[in-house]
């Protein structure tokens, strides 16, 4: 792997506060806005008024929900302080307006109180998760009947095996994410794979 692809690779997992992992984030909003649109489909927002998008990134997922309606709310978490400060930046507007909140912080231990949000997404993020821990503190923050929408690009490891030795992180099969949300009490789970065969949207509620 040749240098300037392996310092970008490396800031796939935190991105850094520096070139690469600014460049590293930009790329994420272009890469993987296609696959988030098409998780956002599977999502009826006429009830979701109070959102957490967790592993916000470069912050363009929660730039497109603010355009699907108006008068919601989209908070943004992410652990990394590069992702943190380039979401703010991209999501000034809604920042000033009261919009957004964007917070640094995990998934195991969310800064937010319990039964607070209508919807949690995690998009292209539960990768570098301990989704035991992680599932069930997004089942704690959700209200009663609340949901979370959960979409990757990959769900096997094939072809990733250098990534995934580079990196470090997990690809799950849609069962071994049903089987975690299962675990943590969410129920109504539904799972809609594409046509091209990795990408995954799932949707549960609590």
């Amino acid at each position: 792997m040749f240098d300037l692809k392996k310092k970008l690779v490396v800031n796939v997992k935190k991105p850094q506060s520096n070139i690469y992992g600014k460049m590293q984030l930009k790329s994420m909003n272009e890469r993987h806005n296609t696959l988030a649109l098409w998780g956002i489909t599977h999502m009826d927002f006429d009830d979701k008024n109070i959102i957490l998008d967790i592993g916000c990134g470069g912050g363009k997922n929660i730039l497109n929900m603010l355009e699907m309606k108006k008068d919601i709310k989209v908070y943004g978490l992410d652990y990394s302080e590069a992702s943190v400060a380039m979401s703010t930046k991209l999501n000034e507007k809604a920042i000033k307006s009261g919009n957004t909140i964007i917070k640094q912080g995990t998934a195991e231990n969310i800064p937010f109180d319990e039964n607070q949000f209508d919807l949690v997404t995690a998009f292209e993020t539960i990768y570098f998760w301990d989704i035991n821990k992680g599932f069930g503190d997004v089942f704690r923050v959700l209200k009663k009947g609340g949901q979370f929408m959960i979409v990757n690009e990959a769900q096997n490891d094939d072809g990733m095996e250098e990534l995934i030795a580079t990196i470090g992180f997990s690809v799950y099969t849609a069962t071994q994410i049903k089987t975690a949300l299962n675990a943590v009490g969410f129920v109504n789970i539904t799972i809609d794979e594409h046509t091209n065969g990795k990408w995954l949207a799932v949707i549960a509620s609590k």
